[in-house]
């Protein structure tokens, strides 16, 4: 059923690969990222939020998200993953950048928004707990009940938060896989 529930979304997001909708405003007007990450997943697993641009090449990918917000958005190279899409929208004021891929038959969802604009804790925020964990270590995880996991961490001038249904250690090895040969993880 799962396998079955992911194809189908990746189908969805494939179909609705140039949709110019807006996307919907995640965790109901909550400005805690890790919340509007949770409920993005959600909406992307279900086909509700559709890449604007859907394409496998980062580069395409980059260009798009180029000029559009106020720090570098992070394609990280996952290696077992591939590339779905991408979606721009803004919250509050503040532009962010989503990006899909998919590992096998899993969807991983990545949030990305301004760090400085979410340490402000003003338009975005995070629990203290995460934002303590990220300044310290710059990691931050938690698995929900329902066996989803969401991964943050800063990259540049972004806060990066992924989602999947996988544990912590399979999800962050997923997002660091091929980043370690590139800029030494």
């Amino acid at each position: 059923f799962g396998f079955a529930l992911a194809f189908v979304a990746v189908l969805l997001l494939l179909r609705g690969s140039t949709s110019n909708g807006p996307v919907t405003q995640a965790g109901f007007g909550s400005n805690d990222v890790i919340l509007q990450s949770l409920m993005n997943y959600r909406a992307v697993v279900d086909g509700e939020i559709k890449p604007q641009l859907g394409s496998s090449e980062p580069a395409k990918l980059a260009n798009f998200f180029s000029g559009i917000t106020d720090y570098s958005v992070h394609l990280p190279k996952m290696r077992d993953c591939r590339l779905v899409g991408g979606v721009q929208n803004e919250f509050a004021g503040t532009k962010l950048a989503h990006i899909v891929y998919q590992h096998g038959s899993e969807i991983v969802y990545i949030y990305q928004a301004c760090w400085s604009t979410v340490m402000e804790g003003e338009k975005l925020c995070l629990p203290n707990e995460a934002k303590d964990e990220l300044i310290r270590t710059g990691w931050f995880s938690a698995t929900q009940p329902d066996g989803r996991t969401v991964v943050l961490w800063k990259k540049g001038g972004a806060l990066c938060a992924a989602v999947a249904r996988m544990n912590k250690e399979d999800l962050i090895a997923c997002l660091t896989s091929g980043e370690q040969e590139a800029d030494g993880w």
